[in-house]
């Protein structure tokens, strides 16, 4: 797994710099640039003495990128980059024609900032909404869940490995009080060599895996137990393109709603309308002792559909699967932290707020852990 810590500069303010930071990004994601050196070219952009990777590559065949489109010109309102990052499972070519994609599409313009949406193989179906018209989150208005523009002064961390894509990035230029994060996480579910191959020849758009975002405003990254608030201070969500309903009979889109608590626990009545991942995120994770001290579970997460019990409705999704390579583990670790467990070592992210039934009252920094090399699956 390689793990990329990019620090971008508090550069001018200009089309081509914000372009050259898309550059850089598509570049990492296609596998163009396998070292920190391989950026030198965007020096002034990218601070190439702060930023760093380590661990191992992902497979050859499993990430490909589209073509860069971009405006750098006239007035900033018009400046913008825009790339797509194509997927393939960690068990691609398992069997004979077996090759599902899905596709992570980045965008950056002054309108809604920058921000990402999912799309089925064949760039359709937008998550998390229909355009690519919002912030980071669903939501539609730029007082909430947005980032700059204009790419400067921001902490950029990126997982790509064989099963999975991960981004999440805060300013540097605020203190920790005023440091939004957003996250977002597509990750592989295991192979089933009974369903998957199956799935596949009945509908190219479907892919054996889900995605996982979320938004936090101010209250991340800072070590004093802060609770996000209620009004637009946490969004959460979790979808899976394209699954066969429980009847056996027809593929279904499952439902989302990030900007409530649905994805987020089980707390709520319709939580079997939508998908979520266990642990779900509304619980908090305490590290345990051992003769040498205290230590870090592991907790592999495993996604549960919407599994409503009546499947003719169309919500029902019965897949429980494991996701691969992602781990809850202890809460309130420092956000870019590296462990050792075992003979491997993990980097530890904070990628939402944990401990209470409620986004908005929950005080405790949810973490995910993600190995540095390659492991076996």
């Amino acid at each position: 797994m390689a793990y990329w810590r990019i620090q971008t500069n508090a550069y001018s303010n200009t089309g081509p710099n914000l372009v050259a930071v898309g550059n850089a990004l598509r570049e990492i994601m296609g596998g163009t640039a396998t070292t920190v050196s391989d950026l030198s070219s965007y020096s002034d952009v990218i601070n190439i003495g702060a930023s760093y990777k380590v661990g191992t590559d992902a497979s050859s065949g499993i990430y490909s990128v589209g073509s860069m489109t971009s405006y750098s010109s006239s007035t900033y309102t018009n400046w913008y980059f825009d790339f797509v990052v194509i997927k393939y499972p960690y068990s691609k070519n398992q069997t004979s024609g077996y090759d599902p994609s899905t596709r992570l599409h980045f965008r950056c313009k002054s309108d809604y900032g920058f921000r990402w949406s999912l799309q089925d193989s064949a760039g359709s179906y937008k998550v998390p909404t229909s355009s690519n018209s919002h912030t980071w989150t669903s939501n539609t208005s730029t007082a909430y869940s947005f980032f700059s523009h204009l790419m400067s002064s921001l902490e950029i961390h990126i997982i790509r490995n064989d099963t999975t894509l991960f981004m999440a990035l805060h300013q540097t230029n605020v203190s920790a009080a005023n440091q939004d994060v957003g996250v977002v996480c597509m990750a592989d579910h295991e192979y089933d060599s009974a369903l998957d191959p199956y799935m596949h020849s009945q509908n190219a758009k479907w892919y054996p895996g889900s995605t996982m975002w979320s938004y936090v405003s101010n209250s991340l990254l800072e070590d004093n137990n802060t609770a996000a608030g209620t009004t637009y201070g946490h969004w959460y969500g979790v979808f899976r393109h394209e699954y066969l309903d429980a009847a056996g009979t027809n593929y279904r889109t499952g439902q989302i709603n990030d900007g409530s608590d649905y994805h987020y626990g089980t707390n709520n009545q319709l939580q079997h309308y939508y998908p979520q991942w266990y642990p779900y995120a509304q619980f908090g994770i305490q590290s345990t002792q051992v003769a040498s001290g205290e230590i870090h579970q592991l907790i592999p997460m495993t996604y549960q559909g919407n599994n409503n019990y009546a499947p003719t409705n169309g919500y029902g999704d019965p897949r429980t699967a494991r996701i691969m390579n992602v781990y809850r583990t202890t809460d309130n670790q420092t956000h870019g932290e590296r462990f050792q467990h075992g003979s491997d070592y993990y980097r530890v992210l904070r990628c939402f707020k944990t401990g209470d039934d409620s986004r908005g009252a929950a005080t405790r920094d949810g973490c995910i852990a993600f190995p540095e090399n390659n492991v076996a699956f």
